[in-house]
């Protein structure tokens, strides 16, 4: 119950927000036009996915200064609580100011998000194997980060990549599910990802936790630039 109360007071702020962001005159822009300043960090447990990938859009109220004020599901994923999760992930972000002519101008943007699960995935794992699990992830980001050679000229450029990595440190299947709109930013970050080694290094029990019953499972990791 306290967490279905948590649900409905993020949806009554978005409700409130909503009819401020009626009282100004916000103009559509394509999401390509802007760059986010501050990612969406969004941390999805599979379960919450109730054994089907989901995917759901965001309409965005960005003000002036590139705050966000206002968001609105406009296609829901079919679960409340993602969506709830999602936009309340929004409200913490925020995006670079639009610019035209010389002066700023709040806009609306439409910004997707896809969530996957591996059809064979067991049920919940225990809580101890989960923290195992992500104590891992955070390994494999971290070794990324550290291969990544930041290209010139990069500076406040961000994206998110998704990949696909094996027990055996197979990694195939690398998008950029968020580009910076640098080419040459995005290539690198898919060249670190495509350098990762750690997984080999793992032990068989470590990638009992880090895969589960799978054989490969999805990562996903933001790049930012300083």
């Amino acid at each position: 119950m306290r967490f279905l109360s948590k649900i409905v007071v993020v949806l009554l702020c978005i409700w409130v927000e909503g009819i401020h962001a009626k009282s100004i005159e916000f103009i559509n822009i394509d999401l390509h036009v802007l760059k986010w300043k501050k990612i969406p960090q969004i941390l999805v447990n599979p379960s919450l996915l109730q054994g089907k990938n989901r995917d759901l859009n965001i309409l965005v109220y960005v003000n002036e200064k590139g705050e966000v004020v206002a968001s609105k599901i406009k296609k829901s994923s079919g679960i409340v609580e993602l969506d709830a999760l999602v936009v309340a992930e929004i409200k913490k972000s925020s995006l670079y100011p639009y610019q035209f002519n010389g002066k700023y101008y709040p806009v609306r943007v439409e910004q997707p998000f896809e969530f996957y699960i591996n059809d064979n995935q067991v049920d919940d794992p225990a809580l101890t194997e989960s923290d195992r699990s992500k104590s891992i992830e955070e390994k494999v980001h971290k070794e990324i980060m550290s291969l990544w050679e930041v290209p010139t000229g990069s500076a406040n450029l961000s994206n998110i990549v998704k990949f696909n990595i094996s027990r055996n440190n197979a990694i195939d299947s690398i998008q950029v599910l968020q580009s910076s709109g640098n080419r040459i930013f995005d290539l690198s970050t898919r060249q670190a990802v495509r350098h990762s080694t750690i997984v080999s290094s793992l032990t068989n029990a470590e990638k009992n936790d880090f895969f589960g019953g799978l054989e490969s499972r999805v990562v996903t990791i933001v790049f930012r630039s300083n």
